[in-house]
């Protein structure tokens, strides 16, 4: 025999994360890298968790998502420097902070976050990677 509890939702549902990237690269001191596909893989995996959490809560069909990266600000791409090659004419983060917002299904981020992924950081990478760069590709 088994039963089943439930309790209804009546107060919004958050998760918050935190993931913290050292950006110097050892062998350049006073350089630091962008390391985009650790930005991206980080991404990936909160949302999927946070699909996977909020799926087994009914009463959840949409969440806000929120990103906010900082301390990026005159990094050095990975893909561009492979974390060695540095040069004063290097695409670098344009900007100290970066954030996005959107509001999805629950479902989506479950079945794929990869599209949630990208619609957050595109415009962060667009800010400082050759135009069409798939970085959420490249770790997926």
């Amino acid at each position: 025999m088994s039963a089943n509890c439930g309790t209804p939702v009546t107060h919004d549902c958050r998760v918050s994360a935190l993931a913290t990237l050292g950006l110097e690269v050892e062998s350049s001191p006073g350089q630091t890298c962008t390391y985009e596909t650790l930005v991206a893989a980080e991404t990936l995996a909160l949302l999927a968790f946070v699909g996977e959490v909020f799926s087994d809560v009914g009463a959840i069909g949409l969440t806000a998502v929120d990103i906010e990266l900082m301390g990026f600000g005159g990094s050095v791409p990975v893909t561009l420097s492979s974390a060695r090659a540095f040069h004063a004419g290097q695409p670098r983060v344009p900007d100290e902070t970066f954030s996005e917002s959107m509001q999805i299904g629950v479902a989506d981020l479950r079945e794929d976050p990869r599209p949630v992924a990208r619609s957050l950081l595109d415009r962060f990478f667009a800010s400082f990677l050759p135009e069409h760069t798939d970085v959420v590709g490249l770790v997926a």
